[in-house]
């Protein structure tokens, strides 16, 4: 789905890319429990609201495909959205060369997801090589989706 933003900047980019609201609408739509998730960047303020994903699930032959913070799926882990969770694992570092630590950070922090929100996933991927990824993410989309809208 389409995020949406609020922003005092005028910034035609983000208009053509995101549904514009005010910030009072914004704020009061976020009192209201109306968002999966929220937050700012650069003193703008993004989200995506649950009655969007409804209504792509409501129009026929659609699905939505998100990338959420994994707090979110406490959220959709219910019958009204029935989510396949698709987990992306860090690549195993004995394939890599890390140079600065940086890739033994995203493996710990990989596995502390795993451990804290696996019983979520029903499929998980490990990130070894960006085309088998893809592929397997696309056979996977193609797969729940046409045995749903068949």
């Amino acid at each position: 789905p389409t995020p949406l933003y609020s922003s005092a900047a005028s910034d035609v980019y983000k208009r053509q890319n995101y549904y514009f609201v005010s910030q009072d609408e914004m704020m009061a739509d976020i009192a209201a429990n109306e968002y999966l998730e929220y937050g700012t960047h650069d003193d703008s303020m993004y989200g995506t609201k649950l009655d969007t994903i409804r209504r792509i699930h409501a129009d026929g032959g659609k699905m939505a495909i998100l990338d959420v913070e994994p707090q979110a799926l406490k959220i959709l882990r219910c019958a009204e959205y029935a989510p396949y969770v698709v987990f992306i694992a860090a690549p195993c570092l004995q394939t890599m060369q890390d140079y600065d630590g940086s890739l033994e950070k995203l493996a710990r922090e990989s596995d502390s997801l795993r451990q804290a929100y696996g019983h979520f996933f029903d499929l998980t991927i490990v990130n070894n090589d960006i085309g088998m990824l893809t592929m397997t993410m696309i056979t996977k989309c193609n797969l729940i989706f046409y045995s749903h809208f068949k």
